[in-house]
C-alpha cells in the first residue's frame, strides 16, 4: 500500500468529527460524573504526543521507497470510568519522506488507555482502532503506544512515549501490503483537578484550655427554640439569650490533644518525624475509652491554589485514618475534617513555618452530660 497526501475532503471530515467529540463529551461528563474516581482526581484526560520515527515494513521501504525519517502527532481526550482506565477519542497524523516524495496519513480513532497512578509517575498503555485518510482512500488503522507521564506542575505531566501505527491494507497478492510506522516522542498530559466541595458551617463553641486537655462546653436547649431576628453574632451574647429563653442542659466535651503529624511538601507521605509519631498516635487512640471520638484534621501550607490545598489536606487526613483502621481502630469512631490552608499554625512563609503547617492534628473527644449548676460559668 502506498501512502498518499490526504485529500482536503478527508481532512475536513476528520477535523469536524474531532471538534464535535470535544464539544459534546465534557457536557455528558458533567451530567453524570463518575463515582469511582477518588477525591482530588480528574475525570478528564487530555494529551498531545509529538513523535519522530520511520517505516519498518519492507514493502514501504524497498518497493515504494519510503525509507527516510518521518514524524507524527496524536491529540486525544477522554473520560475515566475507573481510576486507572480512560476511554478516549483521538485524532492524529504522520508524514514520511521517500525518494518519490512525501506520503501522509490522517486518522480518527477510539481507544482505551490504562494508566495506574504511582505517586507522581503514571505508566500508561494505549490501544485504539480507527479509520485513516491517505489521498482519497479511507483505510483501517490500528494504534498502540506505551510510555510514562511524570507530574511537573499541578495538573500537567510530561514524559516519553513509544508508538506504533499499523495501516491495514493489501493492494494485491503480488503488490504491497500493510504499512507499519514506529516512532518515539514526547507526550504532554493535562488532567484538570475538580474543585473541592465546600466545607459545612461549623458550630460556635466556647473553649477553655488547660495544660493537657481542652474542655469545650456547649449549652444545648432541652427543646427547640425559635429566636426572633436579629440574632446576636457574639457567641457569649447568644449563649446568654438561650439561657434566658429555656432551661438548658450542659454537655462537656473533653478533647485530648495528640502531637501533630508532619508531611512532605505537596505529598500525602509523612516526614521522618511524622512517621515516628504514628505509633505514638496509635497507642494514644488504643488506650482511650471506646466511646471517644477520634477527630482527624488535615492541614496544608499556603503555597498553591486554595481548592487544591483543601483536597490535599483531606487526603492527608484520609491517609492517617487508613493507618489507624489497618491497625485495628474501628472506622466508625473516626471523623475526618479538612481545613486546607485556612488554619495555619504559623503565619510566616519561611521553610520551617511551611513545614509546620503541613500537618495532621488528632483530637480524642468524649462528651458527657452534667448538671447545669455544676457547669463552669
Amino acid at each position: 500500500m502506498q501512502l498518499r497526501s490526504p485529500s482536503r475532503l478527508a481532512v475536513l471530515a476528520l477535523v469536524l468529527a474531532a471538534a464535535w467529540a470535544v464539544g459534546v463529551s465534557p457536557g455528558h461528563a458533567q451530567a453524570a460524573p463518575s463515582a469511582t474516581i477518588a477525591a482530588g482526581e480528574s475525570e478528564h484526560v487530555l494529551s498531545l504526543s509529538l513523535r519522530g520515527g520511520a517505516m519498518v515494513t519492507d514493502d514501504q521501504r524497498q518497493i515504494l521507497r519510503f525509507d527516510q525519517e518521518g514524524g507524527g502527532f496524536e491529540l486525544s481526550g477522554g473520560l475515566r470510568p475507573l481510576p486507572w482506565l480512560s476511554g478516549e477519542l483521538g485524532i492524529g497524523g504522520l508524514a514520511v519522506g521517500g525518494r518519490n516524495g512525501v506520503g501522509g496519513l490522517l486518522d480518527l480513532s477510539l481507544g482505551l488507555r490504562a494508566m495506574p497512578r504511582l505517586d507522581r509517575v503514571t505508566p500508561m498503555v494505549r490501544l485504539a482502532v480507527g479509520v485513516g485518510a491517505t489521498g482519497t482512500l479511507l483505510v483501517p488503522v490500528l494504534l498502540g503506544s506505551a510510555g510514562l507521564w511524570i507530574d511537573i506542575v499541578d495538573e500537567w505531566s510530561i514524559g516519553p512515549e513509544l508508538s506504533i501505527v499499523h495501516v491495514v491494507w493489501t493492494d494485491g497478492p503480488t503488490q504491497t501490503g500493510d504499512a507499519v510506522f514506529v516512532s518515539l516522542g514526547l507526550s504532554v498530559a493535562f488532567r484538570p483537578r475538580p474543585s473541592a466541595p465546600p466545607e459545612p458551617p461549623r458550630e460556635i463553641v466556647l473553649t477553655r484550655v488547660t495544660s493537657h486537655t481542652r474542655v469545650v462546653e456547649r449549652r444545648v436547649p432541652s427543646d427547640p427554640v425559635v429566636v426572633p431576628p436579629p440574632a446576636p453574632t457574639d457567641p457569649e451574647a447568644l449563649l446568654r439569650l438561650v439561657d434566658r429563653a429555656v432551661p438548658a442542659t450542659v454537655t462537656r466535651t473533653v478533647q485530648t490533644m495528640v502531637p501533630p503529624l508532619l508531611f512532605e511538601h505537596d505529598r500525602t507521605d509523612l516526614s521522618s518525624c511524622g512517621e515516628a509519631s504514628l505509633y505514638d498516635l496509635l497507642r494514644s487512640v488504643d488506650e482511650a475509652p471506646r466511646d471517644a471520638l477520634v477527630v482527624i484534621e488535615g492541614h496544608a501550607d499556603g503555597t498553591g491554589e486554595e481548592a487544591y490545598n483543601d483536597a490535599l489536606s483531606r487526603r492527608r487526613a484520609e491517609a492517617v485514618r487508613a493507618f489507624l483502621v489497618a491497625h485495628g481502630i474501628e472506622d466508625r469512631r473516626i471523623e475526618i475534617r479538612a481545613d486546607g490552608e485556612g488554619a495555619a499554625l504559623v503565619r510566616e512563609d519561611d521553610a520551617r513555618a511551611l513545614e509546620l503547617n503541613r500537618r495532621v492534628v488528632v483530637h480524642l473527644e468524649r462528651t458527657v452530660s452534667v448538671d447545669p449548676s455544676e457547669a463552669t460559668p
